[in-house]
Formats: structure tokens, sequence, C-alpha cells
């Protein structure tokens, strides 16, 4: 449509280079504490752990996916990791 932003216009542009593994690791409820006070954010947790899976399938099984599925799997992956760094 004429007139409109593409919507990787409203990403900073740092956020395009590559994430390392550590930087969204899924929150581990075993290593939380019992306190009352610590709320995990559902959205934030179904996003690292999204992550975690999509960066293990791009990783072990790139051979066995088509080209499409892997971009779209690695397209989702590089939304989801711009989406997770604006929620820091």
């Amino acid at each position: 449509a004429a007139d409109t932003k593409k919507i990787t216009s409203f990403f900073m542009k740092n956020d395009t280079q590559a994430i390392d593994s550590q930087s969204y690791e899924p929150i581990k409820i075993d290593d939380l504490s019992d306190s009352k006070s610590e709320i995990i954010d559902p959205y934030t947790y179904w996003i690292n752990k999204k992550l975690h899976e999509l960066k293990e399938q791009l990783e072990k099984h790139h051979d066995q996916l088509t080209i499409f599925e892997y971009n779209y799997k690695r397209a989702i992956f590089e939304y989801l990791t711009l989406l997770n760094n604006n929620n820091r």
C-alpha cells in the first residue's frame, strides 16, 4: 500500500545484529524463589521458550528443512528476538 512504512522501520537498527544464545535462555521455574513479590511475565516466558526451541531447530535440523521452512522459522526467530529485546 502506498504511504505505509515497513515493519522493520519501527525497530532500532542495532537490534538486527545477531543475538548470542545466552541472552534469551528460558526462565527456569526451579531457579525462582517462592517469594510472592516475584511475578513471571507469561509473554516473556513464552517468547524465551519459543526462541530457544526455534534456535535449536534451526541449528540441529537445518539440513532437513526446505528453504521455505528454514526462512519462515528464521524470520519468526528474528522477529521474536526483536520483540524480546524491546521488552527489556
